[in-house]
C-alpha cells in the first residue's frame, strides 16, 4: 500500500534536518487513502482536510464526499512553545514516479 496516496504531518522547529527523499521521517502521523479524484476533472471531486491545533494537540481528518463525516486520519502532540509566535503552516504536495497528479488548493482558513 506504499504507492497509495498518504497524508501526514511534519513539525520542524529549524532544529531538525529533513530527509528530502523521505519526509516521512519526520512524521506526526500519517494515513493512507484513496484521495485521488475518480473523475476527468478535480473541480467535481473536492478532497475536504480538516487540520485543527489546539494547545499543542494536531487533530487532522479528510471527507472524500463518499461518507457521511470527516474520517480521522492522525492525532499528535506537537512540541510547540506555547510563548512563541510567528507559526507557519505550509502544504504541499508530492506526486510518485509512477503517477502524474496535478495538485490544487483551492481554499484555506485559518482562525485563532
Amino acid at each position: 500500500m506504499m504507492g497509495d496516496p498518504q497524508i501526514y504531518g511534519v513539525y520542524d522547529d529549524n532544529s531538525i534536518t529533513i530527509d528530502p527523499d523521505d519526509w516521512k521521517k519526520n512524521s506526526l502521523g500519517l494515513c493512507t487513502t484513496n484521495i485521488r479524484p475518480i473523475v476527468d476533472t478535480p473541480e467535481d471531486n473536492w478532497i475536504k482536510l480538516l487540520i485543527r491545533l489546539t494547545d499543542k494537540s494536531l487533530y487532522v481528518a479528510y471527507d472524500t464526499g463518499t461518507e457521511s463525516d470527516w474520517i480521522t486520519c492522525f492525532q499528535a502532540t506537537v512540541p510547540i512553545d506555547d510563548t512563541g509566535s510567528g507559526y507557519y503552516l505550509g502544504l504541499t504536495a508530492e506526486t510518485g514516479i509512477e503517477y502524474a497528479d496535478s495538485h490544487y488548493v483551492k481554499s484555506l482558513s485559518a482562525w485563532r
